[in-house]
């Protein structure tokens, strides 16, 4: 055994090691005097001074188990519980420590706290609660029914995965040296061949074999004819109609159409339109439509109602939300986009606007054959709209009853049945008196230094003064009492029914 270093866990180890050789070896099966021969041998001459410091008989000597359990409260004194699960709930993954570094760690100071069952949950915790990369820590208070064996194979797949794009970044970064470095290599035998120095002058040097002499004749091109401002004056940099650089009034997408809106005289690459594809001239009168929501957060998913419908022309398949609120069917653009639907959408004038009248932008309309519970269904349309990424398809209330998803229910002849002298008779004390509260009186405490804000009254119109004369009275005579509470009162507001 190793005397040095941490002796509790060495301990651990040689006992380990001693009793897998005991089984290997066979010796367990030998006699107790041999055993405890043996085990005396493998611990070395420093534990064989210690055990004979500890008082044990010649007896005990011969027992390898009293031996060992001797031994074991020798090296690994009782452990104080409240330190040790201070250490685990204390533990954090520091910065450059690898997961499995981290979770082996939280696994040895956990076997010290006495957890009992509840080892792996509280494992589990202190990883979500230690955790270094906030993304991950995100990721694992998402998940529903997570336990100790899903959170680390989430931490283990986000660890690996940042890994991989670190260094495929590195790869990039190599590449990008390599072909700089050439370029410059490229530019530096370029200049040594054509003699040209960096401020754009041409050198011309010979030897005079005469005198051993270098002669350098520099020829300026700011003095040849024309200077470079006026060589340069017609050219046009990055032109904002193709992207290129050419001679004025000589633009290459002059009468050219753009294969992203079809309009003239630009390329798609510098096209500013938003329009997705392109887009029908035929005019739609202008209209309004509502939407209830077309949001949808990610813990409600369940409460909502979906309906899979699946996309004749593109053979595809879209989940949408059921909203009896909305007018219109609803692809938000990022859903569209991402169906990579090549047919052209329509031009249409509509206004949309949200449940809080905020006005969404409308991209265009399609139509679409669409299957739903096994029935075909022939040009549903569809109202492309720009929203966020968290947007969601909707159907709205004329194509849920299209497709028949909802059913509306008459109860007219349950509310026929209900008439007012039955109820008035059914439930004759709540119907009788002004119906006053029964319980004893409620006290209100007002928080101390409250300041009281001053207010005017309220002005009743001239044409209901005697009308609330009239009810004031009426409720004095009820019972009803009118008086001012301390110092406070509650101003009235009158109105007709």
């Amino acid at each position: 055994m190793v005397m040095t270093g941490d002796l509790a866990a060495n301990w651990r180890k040689f006992r380990n090691n001693y009793e897998t050789f005991m089984i290997a070896t066979g010796a367990n099966k030998k006699a107790v005097e041999v055993q405890a021969a043996v085990l005396t041998h493998c611990m070395g001459e420093e534990v064989r001074s210690i055990l004979d410091t500890l008082d044990i008989s010649a007896e005990q000597k011969q027992d390898p188990k009293y031996i060992l359990e001797v031994l074991q409260q020798y090296f690994i004194p009782k452990t104080n519980i409240s330190i040790e699960r201070h250490r685990f709930n204390s533990r954090t993954q520091d910065d450059n420590e690898k997961f499995d570094s981290f979770v082996g760690d939280l696994r040895k100071i956990a076997n010290n706290c006495e957890f009992g069952s509840m080892k792996d949950a509280l494992i589990k915790d202190r990883i979500v609660c230690g955790i270094r990369d906030i993304k991950i820590k995100d990721r694992l208070l998402r998940e529903v029914d997570l336990n100790l064996d899903k959170a680390i194979k989430i931490c283990k797949a986000a660890e690996e995965t940042d890994n991989h794009i670190r260094k495929l970044g590195d790869q990039t970064k190599m590449q990008v040296g390599e072909i700089k470095k050439s370029t410059d290599r490229k530019y530096v035998a370029e200049k040594e061949r054509t003699g040209t120095s960096a401020r754009g002058r041409r050198v011309n040097t010979h030897y005079n074999s005469a005198n051993n002499k270098r002669t350098v004749h520099g020829t300026d091109r700011r003095y040849q004819g024309h200077t470079r401002e006026e060589n340069t004056r017609n050219m046009q940099v990055d032109c904002g109609r193709c992207g290129r650089s050419h001679d004025h009034n000589r633009c290459p997408a002059y009468g050219k159409s753009c294969k992203k809106c079809g309009k003239l005289n630009h390329f798609a690459i510098k096209c500013k339109s938003r329009i997705v594809n392109s887009i029908n001239d035929n005019k739609v009168e202008p209209d309004s439509y509502v939407l209830a929501n077309i949001k949808i957060i990610v813990d409600t998913i369940e409460n909502d109602w979906f309906q899979d419908i699946q996309f004749v022309n593109i053979n595809k398949e879209i989940s949408f939300k059921l909203d009896t609120g909305a007018q219109i069917n609803v692809l938000p653009l990022h859903v569209y986009k991402q169906l990579n639907i090549k047919t052209k959408l329509e031009n249409i004038k509509i206004n949309v606007t949200n449940y809080g009248g905020s006005k969404l932008l409308v991209i265009g309309a399609c139509k679409y054959d669409v299957i739903c519970n096994n029935v075909l269904y022939k040009s549903v349309s569809f109202v492309v709209i720009e929203t966020d990424s968290k947007s969601v398809p909707v159907l709205g209330i004329n194509s849920i009853k299209t497709l028949n998803l909802l059913k509306r229910v008459e109860q007219r002849q349950i509310i026929n049945e209900i008439s007012c002298e039955n109820v008035v008779s059914k439930y004759d004390n709540v119907f009788k008196g002004i119906g006053k509260i029964t319980t004893e009186p409620c006290q209100f405490k007002v928080k101390q230094n409250y300041q009281a804000e001053i207010v005017p009254c309220r002005k009743v119109p001239y044409q209901l003064m005697d009308k609330l004369k009239i009810e004031l009275q009426k409720m004095t005579n009820d019972g009803i009492k009118l008086y001012r509470v301390g110092k406070y009162l509650t101003r009235i507001t009158s109105y007709k029914k």
